[in-house]
């Protein structure tokens, strides 16, 4: 009887932690889709392109400042939620090392500013861009993801957003306001860290402990498998995105870049079950085939949905360009069922089962492959090139996660 009730208490803890991620996953990408159409209407479609191809390119720099943390550090808090001591350890090491990791970011994206001349012609656009993905990195949304409190943020980020659509509706009136952009976003995401923070320091008595250069040396090091595995993925996902943008016209990235914010909105579900399964997953490894069935039933499930109001969906958010849009996002869907899988066999199991190698090795692999034939396709293929660089791709991570978990769990 005990047994069933700590299950029953993880399950209510479990629903509770996933439905506050999905409802901040939800606002984040719910106000894009709202303000889809007005800046579509307002910056038009080959700005809006241009956009997300400066968010592309800053991509790669908000990973690696991130460095695999939000997996990494929210299994440690999860593990270590009774102790506070420890929690503060943990919290003080993995803010430092992405302070000394932003240093090297912030050299590195400099020096590509002054050397690419492609990068200079928009460069307000990409410093501000630049800054409001590394602000946005320090979010510790992973704090309070270990220790399953995910009320508070939950309602700090819903103000957030709120005025970020506020401020949208507010600065975003013509098309050169495309450069207002990554300023409303960087303003938002400062506010959403300055306020957590003093939750997570006065509520939760976490304390900064003694900065230490060795320890955050072997923080570093340490967590860098987690970090490849987060981080490759960029090479074929965000590469798709940037690729493109170096290649094409903006309304092809316009038309592309569209479609692609429909599956990440439908795919916050995805994102929102393995985030909050995952510290319950940890302390019950035998829950895990439950959760992977019903992640890979939900992934179908949603690429019907999706399939079916497909029409409807574009002709609302993108009247002038629908027919284009839907046509591409159609070509898009598998990649749902494909990212609730590898989600499920990866994050959720192969990284907090200590298997970060084998993913690791699959994911760097994988996307190494994917960047070499990717360049040549997407210069010759265009917008076919990056739907199937993206398809293909987590089509085959999704077969080699298949094979090791099955090594793992039979032998």
């Amino acid at each position: 009887m005990k047994i069933k009730i700590t299950d029953s208490v993880e399950t209510r803890k479990v629903i509770r932690v996933f439905f506050s991620l999905l409802t901040i996953k939800g606002v984040d990408l719910a106000i894009p889709l709202i303000t889809l159409p007005y800046l579509i209407y307002t910056i038009g479609l080959e700005n809006y392109g241009l956009v997300n191809f400066s968010i592309a390119l800053s991509i790669y720099f908000f990973s690696f400042v991130q460095y695999g943390f939000p997996v990494s550090a929210a299994r440690d808090v999860a593990r270590n939620r009774n102790s506070p001591l420890k929690i503060s350890a943990i919290f003080s090491i993995t803010i430092y090392s992405m302070f000394i990791l932003t240093i090297f970011a912030s050299i590195t994206f400099g020096l590509l500013l002054i050397f690419i001349e492609k990068f200079l012609e928009y460069k307000y656009l990409h410093i501000f861009t630049f800054l409001s993905l590394i602000t946005k990195a320090f979010v510790p949304i992973w704090f309070f993801q270990g220790i399953q409190q995910m009320g508070n943020f939950t309602w700090i980020n819903i103000i957030s957003r709120l005025a970020l659509l506020l401020l949208i509706l507010t600065f975003i009136k013509a098309e050169n306001d495309f450069i207002y952009l990554p300023i409303i976003n960087l303003a938002t995401s400062f506010f959403v860290i300055m306020l957590s923070y003093y939750i997570i320091i006065n509520k939760y008595n976490i304390k900064f402990h003694r900065f230490k250069f060795g320890k955050v040396k072997s923080k570093i090091y340490l967590n860098f498998n987690t970090f490849i595995a987060q981080f490759a993925p960029n090479l074929y996902t965000n590469s798709a995105t940037f690729f493109l943008g170096m290649t094409s016209t903006p309304l092809a990235l316009g038309i592309f870049t569209s479609a692609s914010k429909i599956i990440d909105i439908v795919g916050l579900f995805s994102h929102a079950m393995a985030n909050a399964t995952l510290p319950f997953i940890t302390r019950n490894k035998t829950k895990h085939i439950k959760v992977l069935s019903l992640m890979i039933i939900s992934g179908v499930f949603l690429s019907v949905v999706v399939a079916i109001m497909s029409g409807f969906l574009t002709k609302i958010l993108f009247p002038e360009n629908a027919s284009d849009v839907r046509h591409i996002l159609i070509l898009m869907l598998p990649i749902l069922p494909l990212l609730f899988f590898n989600l499920a066999l990866g994050n959720n199991f192969l990284l907090i089962f200590g298997y970060e190698k084998e993913m690791r090795n699959i994911v760097l692999n994988c996307s190494i492959f994917s960047l070499v034939y990717s360049i040549p396709l997407i210069y010759m293929f265009g917008l076919y090139g990056s739907v199937f660089t993206l398809v293909f791709t987590r089509l085959v991570i999704a077969v080699f996660y298949y094979f090791s978990y099955r090594l793992k769990v039979l032998t």
